[in-house]
């Protein structure tokens, strides 16, 4: 497009020259057909003109929309990588006290490379958040507002919190209730929510103590419903 636009100024600038040698010795009929001539073949540059520059600009809107759309994604799929990290951590911290005290050397062994793998894995993911985050902060046009983003952000700071009071055992263990199985209604280990978070984890569905499966269900879902969201007003905006 760029090249055609380049050619037809070319075609043009050569005529106004051709228009402008003949008005030195055409007659006056001549100077006002060719001066005719001259007005529409300036309308036509301004039309291309117009033209390229309103094309330039759709380019780079779908530019935005497409980048946008795409931080989106990386936001959705870390969020999510994030929440597996802390579950997975989730269910290896969270061992009732009896438990715990008739594990082997091998078997703490075991646990604390879990536990390290975990804390990689989720230092690895947040950096990975932290850059589409700022990705999109990076775009000079949006169609999400930062509060749109922020109910995100929201959701990864409960998960860090999560993550960090889960690895250095700051809560007090449980057992609850779980799903219906063959023989009855299964038993999980859990932990206690603390008073902090309550008001937000009852926002979930989720009250007074919470297993780790529960605690994946509840988040997972939530990313869910946020992402898709921020892709929606990215797709109508």
């Amino acid at each position: 497009m760029k090249d055609r636009v380049v050619t037809t100024c070319c075609i043009l600038l050569v005529l106004a020259g051709m228009i402008i040698g003949i008005n030195i010795s055409a007659s006056d009929g001549v100077i006002s057909f060719l001066s005719i001539i001259a007005t529409i073949f300036g309308g036509f540059v301004t039309v291309i003109a117009f033209g390229w520059a309103f094309i330039k600009y759709t380019d780079w809107e779908k530019a935005q929309k497409n980048s946008e759309y795409e931080a989106i994604i990386e936001l959705g799929k870390s969020a999510h990588m994030l929440l597996t990290c802390t579950t997975y951590l989730f269910e290896v911290m969270v061992v009732i006290q009896y438990k715990f005290e008739k594990m082997t050397d091998l078997e703490h062994k075991l646990r604390d490379g879990k536990i390290n793998h975990s804390v990689a894995m989720f230092e690895k993911n947040y950096e990975r958040y932290s850059d589409a985050r700022a990705s999109v902060g990076f775009l000079e046009s949006k169609s999400c507002s930062t509060k749109d983003y922020e109910k995100l952000d929201e959701l990864i700071k409960l998960i860090i919190d999560w993550f960090w009071m889960l690895r250095y055992q700051t809560v007090a263990t449980t057992m609850v209730m779980g799903e219906k199985v063959e023989r009855g209604t299964a038993v999980h280990c859990a932990v206690v929510i603390p008073d902090e978070q309550k008001a937000f984890m009852s926002s979930l569905g989720l009250n007074s103590a919470v297993a780790p499966y529960q605690y994946h269900e509840a988040i997972s879902d939530k990313i869910d419903k946020t992402i898709k969201e921020l892709l929606h007003l990215v797709a109508t905006n």
